[in-house]
């Protein structure tokens, strides 16, 4: 995308703007991992990844009569001939209450991305290595799971506040293996922001013994990594700004975008057309106007030369 949009993020119930210095009512949204359908698919040479991807994501929707709008990013090619396509899709049934942030705001959304996909790039660096890989994100809407063999994707994975984390990790795992084939788990990385460990610094009492981390129990090493609070939206920022990137917009928003847009280009029109309008009407009436005003001065300029003339 050419154009330069805001970036927003809806978490926690709350539609929060990225401070850019943007001023634009189009928008990227990134919503949280469990506000989306999301998975990895792998698609043979000749399929349509869009039907193969809407067959997958429809068995997991809890709304089997909506027709979803599916977006892809495509992963990466591999030797057999397959791709492998990150798909996602924003069921509308269950966005009323992110409809409702965006109109409060008046914005217009233009890409729906994952925030996962935005803050694995901000800490990209610091969990590269080779080997399979488990990164956790955590959020106020619960946790985003991802493990990467290398740089490949291989499951993707969202889990609501108060499950059991040592379990979802586990299924996780399974996933990857089932995807990407059995590896030996190499490391697990917990990655945190930076606002919520701040303000658990600021407790008045001492912290309790801390509990026994549920992620240890893989027999890998786990460490964590501190991120910014907008880290997220500063990666969806950038991948913004990339051919192919994923967009899991609904239909819906997207003919209202069209609409909007329409509306707004049919606004410029008319006020370019009136403003033509004034200078011709202007030129029209304007002109005569002037003209005899220039008559009428040179009239007068003639009788007071004729009458210094015969003075």
């Amino acid at each position: 995308m050419d154009k330069v949009y805001q970036t927003a993020v809806f978490e926690g119930g709350v539609l929060r703007v990225m401070a850019s210095g943007v001023k634009s009512r189009e928008t990227v949204l990134a919503l949280p991992l469990g506000r989306l359908l999301v998975r990895l698919v792998r698609v043979a040479e000749g399929e349509d990844p869009v039907e193969v991807a809407r067959g997958i994501l429809s068995a997991a929707s809890p709304f089997p009569d909506e027709s979803l709008a599916v977006g892809l990013e495509q992963v990466c090619d591999e030797a057999d001939g397959h791709a492998v396509y990150l798909a996602a899709a924003l069921p509308e049934g269950s966005a009323d209450d992110i409809a409702d942030a965006l109109d409060a705001a008046k914005l217009n959304v233009v890409r729906v991305d994952a925030l996962v996909l935005g803050e694995l790039r901000g800490v990209w660096r610091a969990i590269g290595g080779e080997g399979r890989r488990l990164v956790v994100f955590e959020g106020p809407d619960g946790v985003s799971l991802v493990v990467l063999d290398a740089d490949l994707p291989v499951s993707i994975r969202a889990a609501s506040p108060g499950l059991d984390l040592r379990r979802e990790a586990m299924l996780s795992l399974l996933e990857a293996e089932d995807f990407g084939g059995p590896k030996p788990l190499g490391e697990v990385v917990r990655v945190r922001r930076e606002a919520e460990d701040s303000a658990a610094d600021s407790a008045a009492e001492p912290p309790a013994e801390p509990a026994p981390d549920p992620l240890a129990s893989f027999g890998a090493p786990v460490r964590s990594i501190e991120i910014g609070a907008d880290a997220g939206l500063a990666g969806i920022a950038e991948r913004t700004a990339e051919d192919g990137s994923l967009n899991a917009m609904p239909d819906s928003w997207r003919e209202v975008l069209a609409e909007t847009r329409f509306k707004a280009k049919l606004l410029r029109n008319m006020i370019a057309a009136v403003a033509v309008w004034l200078v011709a009407m202007a030129v029209l009436f304007g002109v005569p106007i002037a003209y005899g005003y220039m008559t009428d001065y040179q009239k007068e300029l003639g009788k007071r030369h004729a009458k210094q003339y015969k003075a």
